[in-house]
């Protein structure tokens, strides 16, 4: 009888072997049929433990039915190996095939196309926004021909490409009537700055300076998806769902491109930075159609769409958002939290007004 110790060559074997299965035999027809690749790779397949654990499953069941020999499954794994590098390069695979892709993982995940008779009926002139806790109607936060919406999230790598491309695109064509809104969330990837900190932080690190009569104005945060989702966004992706076919908003720095009046002209993908957007604001500002859509436009749209159910910058329901009780709040300072009044006077004093905060240090 063999030992646990002697076993182990044999199940690390089997593990390589179960890991290296997709890239061998996706160059093969019957593979293909035997094993669903990964909608991305052979080396997003390696990297994925549900199919790692699949490819262990079917290396146990060929072990057992053809009763290989060490040799010949250390060769088979030897010949996996040497297939691995030319399968990592392989071409991207189509949606569907991966768990993730199916219909009904991403009907629960809500990534389907709104059909709201409510939201249809929203005139975006009636629609208020908070800032800095007084309500403001969007009409009064647009640019005077063109517009820009973005939602931002600080913790997000991506702000250090956004926010300055964003700021190059308002310094090109402020004066010709371009603003932009800003919104914040709590919702996906945790935003650990309340409203007011995030404002001093995008005026001190971006230079982008918030004002309710423009260029830029930087929101208190809200719910941007779900079925708190604010009027604004309801409308904004009701109105324009992304080429694919999803309304609601699935990625940190999606954009929306604005007319005078509101109107949604077209919305762009986390990895479109804003002054990639430039010839369709100038055409706007101009009073021209939008040019024709960019190839590569299209491209970051399908990337996005893999990126939505993995990404950790992606809003993944049920995983880093909810169908809450109620809507999210900014956090207000500690006289919002369960003190007894008057015996703990808050620190926290400027939160709400956008002042720096000032903590004391004790003796």
């Amino acid at each position: 009888m063999v030992s646990t110790s002697q076993n182990m060559p044999l199940r690390c074997l089997l593990l390589v072997s179960a890991a290296l299965l997709p890239c061998a035999w996706s160059f093969s027809p019957s593979g293909l049929a035997a094993f669903p690749r990964s909608q991305t790779s052979c080396k997003s397949a390696v990297m994925s433990r549900p199919q790692r654990l699949t490819g262990l499953r079917m290396a146990e069941d060929v072990s057992e039915t053809q009763k290989l020999s060490r040799r010949q499954l250390m060769g088979f794994v030897g010949a996996a190996g040497l297939l691995a590098p030319f399968a990592a390069n392989a071409e991207t695979a189509e949606m569907g095939l991966d768990v993730l892709d199916r219909p009904e993982f991403r009907r629960r995940q809500d990534l389907v196309k709104f059909n709201s008779e409510d939201v249809a009926d929203l005139n975006l002139s009636d629609i208020p926004f908070s800032i800095n806790g007084k309500k403001k109607k969007v009409s009064k936060l647009l640019g005077k021909t063109a517009t820009v919406v973005m939602n931002i999230k600080l913790d997000d790598p991506e702000s250090t490409v956004q926010l300055p491309a964003l700021r190059s695109l308002i310094t090109q064509y402020a004066d010709q009537g371009l603003g932009a809104i800003l919104v914040p969330t709590d919702q996906g990837d945790y935003e650990p700055d309340d409203s007011a900190t995030v404002r001093i932080k995008v005026a001190s690190q971006y230079n982008i300076q918030s004002s309710t009569k423009g260029p830029v104005v930087v929101t208190d945060k809200t719910d941007i998806v779900g079925k708190f989702a604010h009027p604004l966004y309801k409308y904004l992706t009701y109105l324009q769902p992304n080429p694919n076919n999803v309304s609601r908003i699935t990625l940190n720095y999606e954009k929306f491109l604005l007319d005078a009046n509101g109107k949604v002209l077209r919305r762009y993908p986390r990895l479109w930075p804003a002054d990639r957007m430039a010839r369709d604001v100038a055409a706007v500002l101009a009073g021209q159609p939008l040019p024709a859509e960019d190839p590569r436009w299209l491209f970051a749209w399908k990337e996005a769409d893999k990126e939505v159910t993995r990404s950790i910058y992606s809003f993944r329901k049920h995983y880093n958002y909810y169908d809450q009780q109620e809507a999210g709040q900014d956090w207000a300072g500690t006289k919002s939290e369960a003190f007894t009044p008057g015996s703990n006077e808050a620190r926290f004093k400027g939160v709400t007004t956008g002042k720096p905060l000032e903590v004391p240090l004790g003796n």
